[in-house]
């Protein structure tokens, strides 16, 4: 009933005033929670950020006894995604925490490679609670997906979804509803069409498609493509994408402002998908900008740590099992580094981001008003 979902209403509304306002110290909490429940991954990808030298991984895991202090903001949130650099399903307890999260009426997000959807699990996660679960799958024919997916054997994946979509429909269940995650590198970008006819053979009508970003330029980088290349792979394919029912979500994950800006300026081939991404930019030197993933996202790594956002390392906010959320969220820190956007001075690492936008109140206001979507669908 709606009156579930009241702090989410309350919440919604205040995100509205604090982003077209704007303001640096939130009112509402963050729509969205990004929770890394693990770090260790039983595949090897070489385009992951796992293989960037530096970069730690098989470290921690998250319980649910480490999430009960940000629990009651589960109540407040839109999404809350149980991912990071991991395989969520390589955690004894991951039921526990998605159960955690049903309780308080979110929307749980998962990604999986796919190797460890058996026949248990299928069972485990098919059901009436909101879930949705993010099919990773880089290439449709086995020679490229066992290429840049080490460890893994594409018949056994395309086995185990086969399975979980007979269960979905043996049990006339909503959820999960899947969605297919793509990594456009050179060795993909013909791999579009393959893809995009296992999402139809899934019923799966979203395609994210991302983009390959390297952390480091100690990494080989002969993988790497640039925006127009995905634009033109995603353009080649778009007629059998209609044809099959399935929309593409285009995620320039590598690309800078800057460089968005020059791709724009000369006509999108196959435009970004996403509202913040796909609404005109300005060059820097904007009086103002504006973040999603700093006004609308808290993200938590694998020791309980708030991190300032998804993308650059700024260090760590402080820990949940110190803190009261709302103390990390408003932390003066956080705060401090939402005012520079605000007042036109974002740090370089937030210039190089695709994600930064030029702030407009036109456009807060259309990007408000995208958020009752899905709170409607909630109800």
């Amino acid at each position: 009933m709606w009156y579930h979902h009241l702090s989410r209403i309350h919440h919604v509304i205040q995100s509205g005033r604090d982003r077209v306002v704007p303001r640096a110290r939130l009112a509402a909490r963050p729509l969205r929670i990004h929770i890394a429940v693990n770090d260790y991954c039983n595949i090897r990808c070489p385009h992951c950020l796992r293989e960037t030298p530096g970069v730690k991984i098989n470290q921690n895991c998250l319980s649910v006894g480490d999430l009960w202090r940000l629990a009651p903001w589960f109540k407040s949130a839109m999404t809350v995604a149980l991912a990071g650099l991991g395989e969520p399903f390589i955690q004894k307890d991951i039921f526990e925490i998605v159960d955690l999260v049903h309780s308080y009426g979110a929307t749980v997000s998962l990604i999986t490679n796919g190797t460890l959807l058996g026949e248990a699990t299928a069972r485990r996660i098919v059901g009436p609670h909101p879930t949705l679960l993010n099919l990773s799958i880089d290439a449709g024919t086995p020679e490229v997906f066992e290429k840049v997916r080490l460890g893994a054997k594409f018949k056994e994946v395309v086995e185990n979804i086969d399975r979980l979509v007979a269960v979905k429909r043996e049990a006339k269940a909503t959820f999960p509803v899947m969605t297919v995650n793509m990594t456009l590198m050179r060795d993909t970008l013909n791999e579009v069409e393959p893809v995009l006819a296992l999402a139809r053979r899934w019923g799966i009508h979203h395609l994210t498609a991302q983009t390959v970003m390297f952390a480091s330029e100690k990494v080989d980088r002969s993988q790497a493509v640039t925006n127009r290349q995905a634009q033109e792979a995603l353009a080649r394919a778009e007629p059998y994408a209609r044809a099959a029912g399935v929309e593409i979500r285009y995620v320039p994950l590598a690309s800078d402002f800057e460089g968005l800006v020059r791709d724009e300026a000369r006509g999108d081939l196959f435009p970004p998908s996403y509202p913040y991404q796909r609404r005109k930019k300005r060059v820097p030197g904007s009086r103002r900008f504006y973040c999603a993933n700093l006004w609308h996202q808290m993200v938590i790594d694998v020791f309980g740590n708030m991190d300032y956002c998804c993308m650059a390392d700024f260090g760590k906010v402080g820990n949940v099992r110190d803190l009261d959320p709302a103390d990390l969220w408003n932390h003066p820190n956080m705060t401090a580094l939402r005012r520079r956007l605000v007042q036109g001075n974002p740090p370089p690492e937030c210039r190089k981001c695709y994600a930064l936008e030029d702030f407009g109140r036109r456009k807060m206001l259309g990007m408000w008003r995208a958020e009752f979507g899905p709170l409607r669908q909630m109800f």
